[in-house]
């Protein structure tokens, strides 16, 4: 299975998001979008990123403390999400300097 390590969701400002909120666009979500109602968070990042396959695992290197991030992916990924143990207990900083540890060593943050 592949992983995804995700630091930000998507990006809002690419190309998938000009084709999403064209007024030409057809696509489901795009109509969708563009209602009273709108679309999930969720919905319109997966359309977004091609980052979102089923097939992938994801590892979320962002804050895992608090629902801010976690709990609306859990609801996307379910069992795909995965939170590093090395980030347990730390505060944003922590979990900054490990990463450009792990990445100078050219090590894997462990899910």
């Amino acid at each position: 299975m592949n992983t995804v390590s995700l630091l930000s969701p998507a990006r809002c400002d690419g190309r998938r998001a000009q084709i999403l909120l064209s007024h030409d666009t057809a696509f489901p979500i795009a109509q969708q979008l563009r209602t009273r109602a709108g679309a999930s968070v969720g919905d319109v990042f997966s359309f977004l990123s091609g980052l979102y396959a089923a097939t992938h695992r994801v590892v979320l290197l962002g804050s895992i403390a608090t629902g801010k991030y976690a709990d609306t992916l859990l609801e996307i990924f379910g069992d795909r999400l995965m939170f590093p143990t090395d980030f347990v207990g730390r505060g944003d900083m922590s979990r900054g300097g490990l990463l450009l540890r792990r990445v100078r060593e050219a090590r894997q943050i462990g899910a």
